[in-house]
């Protein structure tokens, strides 16, 4: 009998190969065990994306960073899918309470900083580490 985890193996094998069907359908298979487990959660976010339904990935990327804030990945993921639904306030709400660091070393290298640059937000109640970001975004506009 498979682990969970290699579960979880075999259906990001599946998601990288584009079989999202089967792929999804393993992701399933664990949150019925595992409703909260973070990777499962947000590959298939991931997968609701691709389709084009942020809306439905919303709560999935939620139970993801709910699970393990310490994944940049979960926060950047959950930010798009929030800018991609059109809840721009959300999303800015989202990064005001994001950590300043999740791993990187620096927020200017981030994938985050870099989904910020692109999104339409206001740049208003961001905390501090994010400044640079919205001061370069100025000087791009």
């Amino acid at each position: 009998m498979l682990t969970y985890e290699q579960v979880l193996q075999q259906a990001i094998t599946l998601h990288r190969a584009g079989q999202l069907q089967e792929a999804e359908r393993l992701y399933r298979a664990i949150l019925q065990a595992l409703p909260h487990h973070p990777n499962a959660n947000h590959n298939l976010g991931l997968l609701a994306l691709i389709t084009n339904a942020p809306t439905v990935a919303l709560p999935l990327f939620k139970r993801a960073l709910d699970a393990d804030p310490s994944i940049e990945q979960f926060w950047l993921s959950y930010v798009q899918a929030l800018i991609g639904a059109g809840q721009l306030t959300q999303a800015e709400q989202l990064l005001g309470a994001a950590p300043c660091n999740t791993g990187s070393p620096s927020t200017v290298d981030s994938p985050l900083f870099y989904t910020l640059l692109a999104s339409p937000m206001k740049w208003t109640n961001w905390p501090v580490c994010l400044s640079r970001a919205a001061g370069m975004k100025r000087l791009l506009r």
